[in-house]
C-alpha cells in the first residue's frame, strides 16, 4: 500500500521553487502572446525618424482560411496597402503589408470612408524607404 503524504511534507523549499517557476512562465507565455503584436508594430515603427502626411489609395485583407472546432473560418492575416507621399516635391508610391489586426482594419475602413489622409513614416536619408503609422 502506497505511503499517504502529509500536508507538511509538501512545503520542501524545492517544491515551492519549482511551482513559483511554473507560475511566472505561464504569466510569461500569457504576456507574450497578448503583447508581441504590439512589440513587434512598435519595432517595426522605431526604425523612421521622419514623417510626413500620405494619401491611402487603396488596402485589401489578405484572408486565410482557419480551421477550429466550429469549422471553416475566414482570417485576416495581413493588409495590403498602397498608399502615396510627397518628401521634398519627389512624389512616391508605396505597397506594405501590415500586420492583420482587428483595430487596423477599424482603422483602415474609417481612413477609406472619410479623408484618406494617413501619417507616414520615412527615412530622411532614404525617402523611398517608408511605413504606415496606423497609430496616430
Amino acid at each position: 500500500m502506497a505511503k499517504k503524504v502529509k500536508f507538511y511534507q509538501l512545503w520542501d523549499p524545492k517544491n515551492i521553487i519549482w511551482g513559483t517557476l511554473v507560475v511566472l512562465l505561464i504569466f510569461a507565455l500569457i504576456f507574450f502572446s497578448f503583447y508581441y503584436p504590439q512589440m513587434a508594430d512598435s519595432k517595426r515603427l522605431s526604425g523612421f525618424d521622419s514623417q510626413t502626411e500620405g494619401q491611402l489609395i487603396e488596402y485589401q485583407p489578405v484572408e486565410n482560411l482557419k480551421q477550429t472546432k466550429l469549422g471553416t473560418e475566414v482570417v485576416t492575416d495581413r493588409y495590403k496597402i498602397t498608399y502615396s507621399y510627397t518628401v521634398n516635391g519627389q512624389k512616391y508610391q508605396e505597397t506594405e503589408s501590415i500586420e492583420g489586426l482587428l483595430k487596423y482594419g477599424n482603422i483602415l475602413d474609417r481612413i477609406r470612408s472619410k479623408e484618406k489622409h494617413i501619417t507616414v513614416l520615412y527615412m530622411s536619408t532614404e525617402p523611398s524607404k517608408s511605413t504606415v503609422d496606423l497609430e496616430n
